[in-house]
């Protein structure tokens, strides 16, 4: 894959689920169109972080391989080599699990 993100931007492959923690089946797009739908997915790239007001780069929190909450709204759907994707700002991310503590579970 050859994408190069811009500033905090990170490229996520949703994690697509079927059926709610309950049990419950989904029907397809149920729910995309309520304001705070979360979703949730791997990072698989990050960009370098924004530039600050003093002209430095800040460092990104997230990383390669970590597993991300995000709300649906926030996040800009696009398919490479044909496989489908989300970008969405760093600050668009609600919370996150660390690569390692994902491998220890």
């Amino acid at each position: 894959m050859n994408i190069n993100l811009l500033d905090d931007r990170v490229l996520v492959e949703p994690i697509e689920r079927k059926f709610t923690k309950g049990g419950l089946i989904l029907p397809p797009g149920a729910g995309d169109k309520q304001p705070f739908v979360m979703k949730d997915g791997i990072v698989i790239k990050v960009g370098p972080g924004k530039v600050s007001a003093t002209g430095e780069r800040v460092k990104m929190t997230l990383a390669e391989g970590d597993l991300v909450y995000y709300p649906a709204n926030l996040a800009g759907p696009v398919e490479i080599d044909g496989k489908a994707y989300v970008i969405l700002n760093e600050n668009g991310v609600i919370a996150f699990t660390k690569k390692k503590d994902i491998e220890e579970d």
